[in-house]
């Protein structure tokens, strides 16, 4: 392999591994969102946007702060 063929399938190797990385963090997008809603938003606008009765919503996970 030369010197000229080396190079090149570095350059090669470099741009498609650059390449690789610009579209894995194209398609993570914003993570702030969740199919139609935005995460922080308040139940009442979740519930309207999603047709449902916010009444009915239950916590399925929350977080425990612990006092120090």
């Amino acid at each position: 392999m030369t010197n000229f063929q080396r190079t090149a399938s570095r350059s090669a190797l470099a741009a498609f591994l650059m390449f690789g990385a610009m579209s894995a963090a194209t398609l993570a997008g914003d993570l702030s969102r969740y199919r139609n809603f935005e995460l922080g938003s308040h139940l009442a606008t979740v519930a309207k946007q999603a047709a449902a009765d916010p009444s009915e919503a239950k916590v399925i996970h929350s977080r425990h702060q612990t006092r120090h």
